[in-house]
């Protein structure tokens, strides 16, 4: 008897349906690999100095954003919330996009054997700041547009239609910026090939990102925590020592984002260098980045194209 969950793909091949223990088994998988990413940082720690950047340059960029909304109190509702949205949302991708793409470089030309300093990503990603602008100006607009349309339905199924599309926006993206780095493509042509990566490589990306994830979620509850506790004591007339855990909270909840995003831009990296035939990290095990490939993806995931 055959089985009930089988599916036949438009080219007449039966394909079988990824049972639990197959999931298991690729999310534990996808921790192994997420771990040797995290080595790869721990190596050499001043490539956290790029991620670090990139959350202060953020954080600067987030002031002079609020700087201006105030300026532009007297204006129209539609200048002095969309534009100030916008601006902010566009300088904080950007200034990711950027140093993403700095890390990416140094990583990638040490796969390749080749000495690399951080000044050569930066300088890498300087290069390419025309394809940056244009990427982050695309994924910038695509997902304000998709927030808004979260918000501005009514219904459940519309709801979940908005949900929808914003999940396969982020994983139609996933593979951008090695794109930008690896392939020097554009921002359109650097989401087709994602697209195509992704339709090829679903499983091993959503195992490897799922546990970085849930690692970052149980890290970072506590810290929240913290942070609460902090309010409290100093609501309550403790102000030296709620601003104390409060800060350090804070401190903390930055520096788990940070390592939790570069350990993602590794692992991603690794993924895409994998699947292209590229050079990568002799510590990710072989066997681990060639399983992901048994299964198969959904039939959505499949017809997920931009043309």
């Amino acid at each position: 008897m055959e089985d009930s969950a089988a599916t036949t793909s438009s080219d007449g091949r039966r394909d079988e349906a990824p049972t639990s223990g197959d999931w298991e088994g690729r999310i534990g998988r996808g921790f192994r690999l997420a771990r040797v990413a995290l080595d790869v940082l721990c190596s050499d720690r001043r490539l956290l100095l790029l991620p670090m950047a990139s959350a202060l340059c953020a954080l600067l960029a987030l002031l002079a954003t609020a700087t201006l909304a105030r300026r532009l109190h007297g204006e129209s509702d539609a200048v002095r919330v969309i534009a100030p949205v916008w601006i902010a949302a566009y300088a904080i991708s950007f200034i990711t996009i950027f140093f993403n793409v700095a890390l990416a470089h140094v990583v990638v030309r040490r796969w390749r054997g080749e000495p690399a300093r951080i000044a050569d990503g930066v300088g890498a990603a300087g290069a390419r700041v025309t394809a940056i602008a244009g990427w982050a100006i695309l994924t910038t607009t695509v997902g304000l547009l998709l927030q808004l349309i979260e918000r501005l339905t009514l219904g459940v199924s519309q709801i979940v239609l908005g949900i929808f599309a914003d999940v396969a926006w982020s994983v139609a993206s996933f593979f951008v910026v090695p794109v930008l780095v690896v392939e020097r493509r554009g921002p359109v042509g650097a989401l087709r090939r994602s697209g195509q990566v992704v339709r090829e490589r679903w499983a091993e990306g959503l195992a490897g990102v799922t546990p970085i994830a849930l690692a970052t979620l149980i890290v970072l509850l506590p810290l929240f925590g913290l942070v609460f506790i902090g309010l409290v004591l100093y609501v309550t007339g403790l102000t030296a020592p709620g601003l104390l855990a409060m800060a350090g909270g804070v401190v903390a909840i930055a520096a788990v984002w940070i390592v939790s995003g570069a350990v993602t831009q590794v692992f991603t990296l690794a993924v895409f260098q994998h699947a292209t035939g590229g050079p990568c990290f002799e510590g990710f095990p072989a066997a681990d980045l060639e399983r992901p490939r048994d299964g198969s993806p959904k039939r959505w995931l499949r017809k997920l194209r931009v043309r």
